[in-house]
């Protein structure tokens, strides 16, 4: 007989009536033998727990209450998780059939892997968009992390690993997906990660959806990015801790809270992930045409470019001077 690891998904939801069905019944005729389902709601007013109802003989655990936003909502499910993987799919996504076995396929091919990653398809609401490819993957953690990539819902994560983190960290709103990759591949830097061939996931795209609204936003507005600059500001913290380097007055941003690492890291790791970082923002600042903003970043980030990428640095400084002086040539 084929044994099959369990497997824990959570769905955080709020108000999501329209698509919730399809979540739930996505995960569910799967068929998968050994599945923990948990679907964790907010406290909605419209159709959403009456659809819950109806499914409820079929899954682990359920509830509709307040909850604090959907970092906790995630967590109430994960921290009594059983499962050897765990993830959450929103309550506007869904699963590709065969989706739970080809991540277990993957679970398999490594001993105790930290995740098992695959590819979703975007939509536009009904319309496809396009194929997003697995968390990005490098040739050494310091080029997986300096990418900060991670497709969250293609990606199941080692159920100890998130357990002993404590889940997802509950502040964060917007980037949680990241900072949970940061945290596991930083604290298990020998853990291996699996890419596997399969398009297991469907992330939908709507003006209601979070994700939607903040990628209108620059991202000098963005609390998108001020969660992602938070990971960066602890680790430039590491690197310069008698002079820190101002990563929120850079962005032009607000700190949205404090927040410290939650494992262990090298300071030469760290180095290389902030430079890379201030270098990329760089290179979109750049190409947005956004010269203040970009010269106001490199005055500021100054001290977190490494020697390697100071040729660069000059280069992006004059660029942003000249631009600012005489205007760009490329904008209208």
């Amino acid at each position: 007989m084929p044994t099959f690891p369990t497997i824990t998904l959570v769905t955080p939801s709020f108000n999501q009536g329209m698509y919730l069905e399809q979540t739930i019944d996505s995960v569910l005729s799967q068929g998968y033998p050994e599945l923990e389902y948990m679907v964790m709601d907010g406290g909605s007013t419209d159709e959403s727990v009456n659809i819950i109802k109806k499914y409820a003989p079929h899954l682990h655990a359920w509830e509709s209450c307040p909850d604090g936003g959907q970092s906790r909502a995630i967590n109430k499910g994960l921290v009594r998780s059983k499962g050897e993987l765990v993830g959450w799919i929103n309550s506007d996504d869904f699963l590709e059939p065969g989706a739970l076995f080809a991540w277990a396929d993957g679970w398999k091919s490594q001993p105790s892997p930290l995740a098992v990653c695959g590819s979703a398809k975007v939509w536009d609401e009904a319309r496809f968009s396009h194929l997003r490819q697995p968390s990005f993957l490098g040739a050494s953690r310091a080029e997986t992390l300096s990418k900060a990539n991670i497709n969250q819902e293609g990606t199941l994560f080692n159920g100890d690993k998130v357990r002993a983190l404590g889940g997802v960290h509950p502040e964060f709103q917007y980037a949680m997906d990241l900072e949970l990759w940061f945290s596991l591949l930083l604290g298990s830097p020998e853990a291996p990660v699996v890419q596997i061939e399969n398009t297991v996931s469907n992330f939908r795209r709507h003006p209601e959806a979070k994700s939607s609204i903040q990628a209108q936003e620059p991202p000098g507005k963005s609390h998108m990015f001020a969660e992602r600059l938070l990971l960066m500001q602890a680790l430039s913290n590491l690197c310069f801790p008698d002079s820190k380097v101002p990563m929120f007055p850079a962005a032009g941003l607000k700190k949205p809270f404090n927040y410290a690492l939650r494992v262990q890291v090298s300071v030469s790791l760290a180095q290389h992930i902030v430079s890379a970082f201030v270098f990329q923002h760089s290179i979109f600042l750049e190409d947005m045409g956004s010269n203040f903003d970009l010269l106001r970043w490199l005055f500021k980030s100054k001290k977190a470019w490494s020697p390697e990428l100071q040729p660069e640095y000059r280069y992006l400084m004059k660029r942003g001077l000249v631009h600012a002086i005489f205007g760009n040539p490329n904008r209208p």
